[in-house]
């Protein structure tokens, strides 16, 4: 007679296995945020940054931040592209505009390469309502409403949408996800065409946001010429929009960013005229109708500065910076003085 041998089996639902994988995965990412989010709070790693598509960004938003906390806020923040990002010293212009004043002001350069008057608009926006400095001063160029400048990949960021009110995951997760910003941040550095940018970014920024330079090469050669029978128009519509913001907490001031006199007949279309017709006129018109302060570089009360001081023809070195920013800080107060502006008071 055969015995009937049986052999115990126990049968692990599927779905349950998979609720058990998920819920170890879950545990995992929560204990690797809170990992990450306690190096930086304690300074052990850097933050990563909002991880979008721009290096600059990336990098000057943690250095605010923590000059905000630091200072326990920032009084001034300047804003523009490469040509702002060279020029504008916040250390040199709190200097100087202390010696005129007699008040302690902090202030970043948050000026981004290639920025375009269209990004300019919505990243004023977000930097007033995520800093609210008593001072937003936009320095601004022909060059902003000309073309399609690789800042201009902004307007379809995640994070960059998610700021100015757009819900959308990607946004979401840059902005509160430490794990997911790292996960950025290390794909941008191991990918060949940021590395070198960004180091270079990291290298030579200072800790108050300026881009400094110490070459000096004075030559036509490489300065983009802009060849064009209109400026952008949606550029100037972010012109608009960034002086809208004056009153709301904050005061805005314009200027017109210096380029060396031999570079002007050279720089629109070949013609000095096409300067003022295409760019200086409308902006000034814009800047009138709002009531904004234009501080002028190229007319009236010329910003001038020796050919050594120069980078290139549109941007000035670090001992043109130094001049610019005690010159910039000069005006400013004599806005104030004449009542046009009000800030750093407290």
């Amino acid at each position: 007679m055969e015995t009937e041998q049986t052999t115990l089996q126990i049968h692990t639902p599927a779905g349950k296995v998979l609720r058990q994988a998920l819920a170890t995965l879950l545990i995992a990412l929560l204990l690797l945020e809170g990992g990450l989010r306690l190096a930086v709070t304690s300074g052990w790693m850097p933050d990563p940054g909002p991880g979008t598509t721009n290096a600059d960004l990336n990098i000057k938003m943690p250095m605010l931040d923590a000059l905000a906390q630091r200072e326990g806020g920032v009084d001034c923040i300047f804003l523009g592209s490469s040509m702002t990002n060279d020029d504008v010293d916040p250390e040199v212009f709190a200097s100087r505009y202390g010696e005129l004043s007699g008040t302690t002001v902090t202030c970043f350069n948050f000026a981004v390469a290639t920025l375009t008057g269209e990004i300019a608009g919505g990243l004023s926006q977000i930097l007033a309502e995520r800093y609210h400095p008593d001072l937003l001063v936009y320095g601004t160029s022909a060059r902003d409403y000309s073309k399609e400048l690789g800042a201009r990949a902004l307007k379809d960021d995640g994070w960059f949408r998610y700021q100015l009110g757009e819900w959308n995951l990607t946004g979401w997760l840059k902005e509160y996800s430490m794990l997911y910003r790292t996960y950025l941040k290390i794909l941008s550095d191991f990918n060949p065409a940021n590395r070198e940018y960004a180091i270079s970014v990291r290298q030579n920024t200072s800790p108050y946001g300026h881009f400094v330079v110490h070459v000096n090469v004075i030559s036509l050669e490489g300065q983009n010429t802009i060849h064009e029978e209109t400026l952008l128009k949606k550029d100037f519509a972010g012109l608009k929009r960034l002086v809208s913001l004056d009153g709301a907490g904050v005061s805005v001031v314009v200027m017109e960013i210096p380029v060396h006199e031999a570079f002007l007949p050279e720089y629109v279309n070949e013609k000095s005229e096409d300067y003022y017709r295409l760019f200086f006129d409308p902006a000034t018109e814009i800047l009138t109708k709002a009531g904004i302060p234009f501080i002028h570089t190229l007319t009236g009360t010329r910003f001038t500065a020796p050919d050594e001081e120069w980078a290139d023809l549109k941007h000035l070195n670090n001992k043109g910076s130094a001049r610019f920013s005690a010159w910039l800080a000069d005006e400013i107060w004599q806005l104030e003085q004449a009542g046009v502006i009000t800030w750093g008071e407290d």
